[in-house]
């Protein structure tokens, strides 16, 4: 659920650094593993350098960079001068995704864990130029910087500290709290943000436009600022196409003022919708097929600058420009409002940004579109988009639901669900994704299918005694856990028994290989049962095959 607007949207990010990628906005799986290699002259003719090697678990994708502009990089601005080492809590795990504006549920906390993992299992090896925030007595400007590593470490979830290991796999072996503060220290960060400039990111803007739209955004924001803010500017500013596709490292390099034009439009079309781009020109150079684009910024974008202008100076209402009308800060969210975007996500399918969009513009329409849901004739394949043009496109309710008396009453009923209820809603969709493998597995691997059956059957069982009351052989959400965790030990085993041996042994051998510089730090069987979990972690994700325990629902 988006947060009112507070400091936290405004992020006070290195210019220089954050002009080299190291957050994949992209939702293509290639290129969450692909390596980033940057090389080239800066426009003083120094030679620069900037790599970056993912863990297994893939680059640091479109969650990580919400985690980093949102709580860390305003804890690492808030903690200057940072040092090597520095031990910075981030606040508990409940705190971390309110701040982000996620919902609080093991499903987001284990989101916000894997993001701080790739984050900290991200390798990053440099040798650049960096801009001081003041110039130095012999008239210096630019300051050196050269090293490798992690640019933060995940250090602790409660009393648990993370190790190397669970790092680069991606998966923490604890379970936490929601409640239980999650710590980082500083590591090369240290070393990127000593007397830099910083340059403010509006991330109320960002956070509404499409991940690659984000990019675009991070690498001109400064630019339009000054097209929007210089006395003398012309109104507009100029950028190199062959500068903006070395930084936005998913893109492949384009040759032709047609395909560049195609490729870049679709990146400002989210820009050009919001009013934030007034218009865009194209120019051909001559010069081995590079382009140059002209950027006119629009109304949307001095908004923004007007929303970050208004929270850096501590004044919470926004500054006017001209005789532009300025839309009010948004109201807190209510709890009805956060129930029907848990709704439209849990039950329907949407994206969490989208139901969330949907539910700011129109929530009214949001809420009789999704309760007339269950009363339509059409069952569709796709829900989500169902749910979605109907809310968009106001469509009738249908006569049943018009004619239903009893509504509020199941709303109200809806509302005091017990935890014993909501876990029982989440079985059921467990249930279906054990089903779904079982059918798979029927005839070539009869153990997976068994055990999917019997764990589809034990859940079944747990399910249907919370339905009816029954809860007396599961008196405490510990019963539930134990069925859980036997069920999972079955699958698990089943798992390894239907895999082939000679590629069960591939798997452990590239597991050895990632993993190869933390055997030196574990007890061998620490070493040899995190192998174990991360072959059995990539065999779930074949499969289908959810995790099954309290935590993960």
């Amino acid at each position: 659920m988006s947060l009112p607007l507070t400091d936290t949207h405004v992020t006070l990010s290195p210019a220089g650094v954050n002009e080299y990628p190291f957050f994949c906005l992209s939702r293509k799986p290639a290129h969450l593993k692909r390596n980033i290699e940057l090389r080239g002259v800066d426009d003083w003719g120094r030679r620069f350098i900037w790599k970056v090697k993912p863990n297994s678990d893939g680059l640091p994708g479109e969650a990580a960079w919400e985690v980093w502009l949102t709580i860390i990089q305003p804890l690492l601005h808030a903690s200057l001068p940072l040092k090597h080492g520095l031990l910075i809590p981030l606040g508990g795990v409940r705190h971390c995704l309110r701040t982000l504006g996620w919902t609080t549920s093991g499903a987001n906390a284990r989101v916000l864990t894997r993001a701080l993992s790739q984050i900290a299992g991200a390798t990053v090896e440099f040798d650049l130029w960096l801009a001081l925030s003041r110039p130095k007595p012999e008239g210096e400007n630019f300051r050196r910087v050269r090293g490798r590593g992690p640019r933060i470490l995940f250090y602790s979830v409660g009393e648990y500290q993370v190790s190397e290991a669970e790092l680069q796999s991606g998966e923490l072996a604890c379970n936490y709290d929601l409640n239980d503060v999650i710590s980082i220290r500083v590591a090369i960060e240290a070393d990127l943000q000593q007397n830099v400039q910083y340059r403010p990111l509006d991330q109320a803007y960002a956070r509404l436009v499409s991940p690659s739209s984000r990019r675009w955004y991070e690498l001109t924001a400064g630019s339009v600022f000054g097209a929007v803010s210089h006395p003398n500017s012309p109104g507009y500013f100029d950028i190199r196409y062959s500068w903006y596709v070395s930084r936005h490292h998913t893109l492949e390099a384009q040759t032709g003022l047609r395909r560049v034009k195609m490729q870049m439009e679709k990146i400002t079309k989210d820009h050009v919708k919001n009013g934030y781009l007034r218009k865009v020109e194209y120019f051909e150079t001559g010069e081995e097929d590079d382009v140059i684009i002209r950027y006119f910024p629009g109304a949307g974008a001095k908004h923004s600058i007007n929303r970050v202008k208004s929270l850096l100076s501590g004044r919470r209402g926004l500054i006017a420009v001209g005789d532009e009308r300025v839309d009010p800060v948004p109201a807190p969210p209510d709890d009805e409002t956060t129930a029907l975007i848990v709704k439209m996500v849990s039950e329907y399918g949407l994206i969490e940004k989208i139901a969330r969009r949907l539910v700011e513009e129109n929530a009214e329409e949001a809420r009789k579109q999704v309760e007339a849901y269950p009363y339509r004739k059409a069952k569709p394949d796709n829900p989500a988009a169902f749910l979605v043009q109907s809310i968009r496109e106001k469509w009738p309710l249908p006569e049943k639901y018009a004619a239903a008396p009893a509504r509020k009453e199941n709303k109200t009923v809806a509302q005091s669900k017990t935890e014993i209820e909501r876990i029982a809603e989440t079985l059921t969709e467990v249930i279906e994704c054990l089903r779904q493998a079982a059918s798979i597995a029927t005839s070539e691997k009869p153990a997976l299918f068994y055990a999917c059956d019997a764990a589809g059957l034990e859940l079944g069982d747990i399910r249907d005694r919370i339905a009816v009351g029954d809860e007396s052989s599961l008196a405490e959400p510990g019963d539930i856990e134990n069925r859980l965790a036997a069920a999972e030990d079955k699958i698990t085993e089943a798992l390894w028994q239907s895999t082939d041996p000679d590629e069960i042994e591939t798997m452990l051998k590239s597991a050895r290989t990632e993993l190869r510089r933390y055997e030196a730090t574990m007890e061998p069987e620490a070493y040899k049962d995190t192998l174990r979990r991360h072959v059995t972690a990539r065999l779930r994700e074949r499969h289908g095959i959810p995790r099954l325990g309290l935590f993960y629902f």
